[in-house]
């Protein structure tokens, strides 16, 4: 009989112990995603900075709000002459915050109108990813 009640306390053990782990999976999930979802209109003046700093030809601005992904594979040069054979003349925020949270990682898109000097416009959703609390452009986004 003893044995039987010491398997069973170790059962009930074992699943409280689970529980508690999802509970707390589940509240770090949720809370992130919450904060990130607050923190959307950051994300939305990260790319109206992004895209006034092109216009402006602040080149060293925008560049510095791309994500290390971006950046590594594309040198600064390479984004400037990217940037200086199309240039943004201007541009409109056509979206709100989109967000994917995950604990580990969170991303998201904006909408965005962009008008060059050519006089084309083009819709986008511009690629973010939330690193270290910033939110980043994580994408082509020329």
């Amino acid at each position: 009989m003893r044995k039987q009640e010491s398997e069973q306390t170790r059962k009930t053990v074992l699943l409280v112990v689970v529980g508690v782990v999802v509970l707390l999976v589940l509240a770090g999930a949720g809370s992130a995603v919450f904060l990130t979802a607050r923190s959307g209109g950051v994300a939305k003046e990260v790319v109206d900075d992004y895209y006034r700093a092109l216009e402006e030809r602040r080149f060293d601005d925008a560049y510095g709000v791309l994500c290390s992904d971006v950046r590594d594979g594309q040198s600064r040069e390479a984004f400037v002459s990217a940037v200086e054979t199309r240039p943004p003349s201007s541009h409109e925020m056509t979206g709100e915050l989109r967000v994917n949270g995950l604990p580990w990682k969170t991303t998201g898109t904006v909408g965005v109108s962009v008008t060059y000097a050519d006089g084309t416009t083009q819709a986008r959703m511009v690629p973010l990813l939330r690193q270290d609390g910033d939110w980043l452009i994580c994408g082509a986004s020329v």
